[in-house]
């Protein structure tokens, strides 16, 4: 019998499929291994912005942020491990009343030279490189002249890349003292005393032998005084400083009183504990964790991030740094610390333990299952 070609096609396809599975089947039996299984992260990774070339120093929690549109809102406090990498420029904005007296500064670390600049509804008003002949750093206080908003601009002026911590403040205006008036003494006055009128006598009667009287005659006539002209005396007190004076106030507007409270400085150390030693060690620090201060009814009244050491840093001022009670750590909720308002808060410690992973820790799973 005579076999048809489109017939043969069709018996040997069959065969070569399963000579494929079973060979692909037989190599899996023989490696004794799992195909390489997916790595899971339990959360996305962030996407970072790219690091400039040739530089030990990466972007900062606060990128994208170069220029005033992009401007990162700030409060008055310290935002600390900040990074300037080739030709990066860090913009901060926030908002003044008017009469208030701002002070920005940038404390730069190593050999990082900066420089800031301001601007108020969008035309600069202010620009300093180093505050100090010996000073890297940079330092500017400006007077808002209304509500609104200022732009901080921060950038280097040399080729050298590093680290640099920003703190903005408010300062209270000091009152100027009303100067005395000046006292101006008069000459002593002249007195001139009167004439004194000259009076003639009337003369006595005449005594006769036998021892009476006689007239004593016409009488001569009576002196007559006329009263010299009073002259009028003018004279000028001198007044010297020791006298009380009175003087007329004139209110010039409330004053805001300087505060009695120093400023409350926070600072604080989030590891999580690798090796379980009860204790932070090297390479242990967890960078950008938000930290919150808040008063006794958990409102905020600052915030900043860990650095990459895994340390946050707080200066609070005026009315935040008499309210603030307690530190706490959003992702960790069941842990707070209390603040002693006034005075320097070091030692704060937040270990996480080995056997509680936290959820924005990423976890890679391995990169080859063993089969049994």
């Amino acid at each position: 019998m005579k076999v048809q070609p489109w017939f043969s096609i069709a018996l040997i396809l069959p065969v070569i499929v399963l000579v494929a599975a079973s060979s692909k089947s037989g190599a899996a039996r023989e490696g004794g291994q799992n195909p390489t299984p997916i790595v899971i992260h339990l959360t996305p990774p962030a996407e970072a912005a790219t690091a400039t070339p040739g530089s030990a120093y990466g972007p900062d929690r606060f990128e994208p942020n170069d220029d005033p549109a992009a401007a990162t809102p700030i409060g008055f406090q310290v935002e600390a491990g900040l990074t300037l990498a080739g030709a990066d420029v860090d913009a901060f904005t926030g908002f003044l009343k008017a009469g208030q007296i701002l002070r920005v500064s940038a404390t730069p670390y190593g050999q990082l030279d900066t420089r800031l600049r301001l601007t108020w509804a969008g035309q600069p008003v202010g620009e300093n490189d180093d505050r100090a002949p010996d000073d890297l750093g940079s330092s500017l206080t400006f007077t808002a002249p209304a509500d609104g908003h200022y732009v901080a601009l921060v950038d280097k002026v040399t080729d050298a890349d590093g680290s640099y911590d920003l703190e903005t403040a408010l300062l209270a205006p000091t009152a100027t003292p009303t100067p005395l008036p000046t006292l101006t003494p008069s000459p002593t006055p002249t007195w001139t005393p009167s004439p004194t009128p000259t009076m003639t006598p009337t003369p006595a009667p005449l005594t006769q032998p036998d021892g009476s009287r006689s007239p004593a005659g016409p009488a001569p006539p009576r002196a007559t005084v006329t009263p010299l002209a009073t002259a009028t005396v003018t004279a000028t007190v001198a007044i010297t400083a020791t006298e009380r004076l009175s003087l007329t106030a004139r209110y010039l507007g409330p004053v805001e009183e300087e505060s009695e409270t120093p400023a409350t400085t926070i600072r604080l150390l989030v590891y999580y504990d690798a090796n379980n030693d009860r204790a932070p060690g090297p390479g242990e620090g967890i960078p950008n964790v938000s930290v919150l201060a808040v008063d006794a009814l958990g409102q905020r009244l600052g915030q900043t991030f860990t650095n990459l050491q895994g340390e946050a840093a707080f200066s609070l001022y005026d009315q935040a740094a008499r309210d603030v009670a307690r530190i706490i750590v959003p992702f960790v909720p069941a842990w707070s610390a209390r603040v002693r308002a006034g005075e320097v808060n070091d030692g704060l410690v937040l270990g996480l333990p080995a056997v509680r992973l936290p959820v924005f820790f990423p976890v890679v799973a391995p990169d080859r299952v063993e089969t049994e």
